[in-house]
């Protein structure tokens, strides 16, 4: 595995974004941040089999349109959005086995505020391969989706035929409808599908009153029907469903009757039922809501978490195969009103999380080391809840759905690396202000470019990735100018102390 603490083995991308980096000293490990022309940030993000990560974001206020492409090696190599950001919401990006690439969501008229579901397919050079939307009787939410290996998508709408559930589709990767079914019975609320490792699909009702589940093979066929209960009490609002690398199926859920908005996951067999001593609750905050969570399963079994809580932190955690909390980060100075994972190089982990005022944060964990910047530790309260499942009568039967063509139009937005954490230091970076280094030209020095608020720059130190002080003399201004021409190849740190207080300012050698 490798480690992104700079005491270690440095990641691929990480010299290639590292010079326009501001972090922490080199005891812990920056966050990388995308800059999105201020008002944007990062929403939701899947991996291809080159362990490169492709992202949807959104903007402040509008919608979510953008899509990209950021390499292994922290580089973005085609970013755009998909036309009219007042009509276009994304919401939901996968990946299929032969690297398509799946968003979904909902077109919007700006006259009538009507809404139609979306869904395109874009290849990994980033050329839009088709788009289509949704009609299926009166459709008024926008889909939710899974990839389905190679081939063909899942596919979720609300179709008010017969009731209000989501028609539940199978779409091939030419943008045909293979077939859409609806569930035979009464119940609402079916509305989210999670693809499982053999291509069947969990289809799920989160509001039956305590949550039904359906697994539905790649033919639309029920393979088994459960009523799922935690606690005996309360909707189960489920956040993930995935497949264990020991073969069992992953729950992880929220429920409205436990105070202290716990994290709940269990494990499912086969069969669907559920497997004694599996189940655990993570007390994620004890004030305000925590929603959102971004989940990762890899291949030991762990499974790491991101949640938004109570609208201004975030909450990292990662818990073993066995359900124990191996480590928990409150976030509190990197707001997350929006956060994903993505799973690449292995077990490792991007984080993407907005911070609610422009901020798209990109930042890299490994499987053990989380530690970094602009977290605490947290100590989760966890709990053993009791979890059942009972088998229900649930058909499908046959839908009237339909793809129409749509043919978005594609702007192309220039993506640059930008600033890490809402606060750097004591000085709180305004809107658009930036500390950046970049080379005088035809020289050995850095120059170091401050934002305004920070005032003047007093003095510069250089510190190594062992913590080691190097000179900074100079040919150039002192106060803003360093002689790099004596560093070996490394990284390094730019102790800067202006006159609102102290920096550090990362670069390459």
């Amino acid at each position: 595995m490798r480690t992104l603490h700079p005491s270690g083995q440095i990641p691929a991308w990480w010299p290639l974004v590292a010079p326009l980096l501001l972090g922490n000293l080199p005891a812990t490990m920056a966050q990388p941040q995308l800059d999105l022309a201020i008002t944007d940030r990062l929403q939701a993000a899947a991996t291809l089999s080159t362990n490169d990560v492709v992202a949807i974001g959104k903007r402040i206020g509008v919608s979510a349109s953008l899509v990209m492409r950021i390499n292994d090696d922290g580089t973005v190599p085609w970013s755009f959005s998909l036309g009219d950001e007042d009509r276009i919401q994304l919401q939901f990006i996968h990946v299929t086995n032969s690297d398509e690439i799946i968003v979904t969501g909902r077109l919007v008229d700006s006259l009538t505020n009507a809404q139609d579901p979306l869904v395109a397919m874009i290849d990994a050079s980033g050329s839009l391969l088709w788009a289509r939307t949704v009609e299926c009787g009166a459709t008024n939410e926008p889909l939710m989706s899974t990839s389905y290996g190679s081939g063909s998508i899942h596919l979720a709408v609300v179709s008010t035929l017969p009731y209000r559930s989501k028609a539940l589709m199978r779409v091939f990767t030419s943008g045909t409808l293979s077939w859409a079914v609806v569930p035979g019975s009464i119940s609402p609320h079916y509305d989210q599908v999670w693809r499982l490792a053999n291509n069947d699909v969990i289809y799920a009702n989160r509001l039956s009153p305590n949550g039904d589940l359906i697994r539905v093979n790649g033919s639309g066929s029920v393979v088994w029907a459960k009523h799922f209960e935690m606690n005996g009490s309360g909707n189960n609002f489920f956040e993930h469903i995935a497949t264990l690398p020991n073969g069992n199926t992953l729950l992880a859920f929220w429920n409205n009757t436990i105070p202290g908005n716990t994290l709940f996951t269990v494990e499912l067999d086969g069969p669907g039922d559920v497997v004694p001593g599996t189940a655990h609750g993570y007390a994620i905050d004890t004030v305000g809501g925590s929603w959102g969570c971004g989940t990762v399963v890899d291949g030991d079994g762990e499974r790491t978490f991101t949640c938004r809580t109570n609208g201004t932190d975030r909450t990292d955690l990662q818990v073993d195969a066995n359900g124990a909390v191996q480590w928990a980060f409150r976030a509190n100075s990197v707001p997350g009103t929006s956060a994903g994972l993505a799973r690449y190089n292995d077990d490792d982990l991007l984080l993407l999380s907005g911070d609610g005022a422009g901020g798209s944060y990109l930042e890299a964990m490994n499987d053990g080391a989380p530690a970094p910047a602009c977290t605490t530790s947290d100590t989760l309260l966890t709990t053993s809840p009791v979890c059942t499942t009972t088998d229900i009568t649930e058909t499908l039967v046959p839908a009237v759905c339909a793809l129409n063509t749509f043919m978005p139009s594609i702007t192309p937005v220039t993506i640059t690396p930008g600033v890490i954490c809402g606060t750097v230091g004591t000085a709180e970076l305004s809107a658009g202000e930036e500390w950046r280094v970049h080379p005088v030209p035809a020289t050995d020095v850095l120059w170091v470019d401050a934002p305004r608020n920070a005032g003047a720059i007093r003095s510069i130190a250089i510190i190594d990735a062992a913590g080691r002080a190097w000179p900074t003399s100079s040919a150039n201004d002192p106060r803003n100018g360093v002689d790099v021409s004596m560093l070996p190849p490394g990284a390094y740190v730019l102790r800067v102390m202006a006159q609102d207080g102290l920096h550090q300012v990362r670069f390459m050698r």
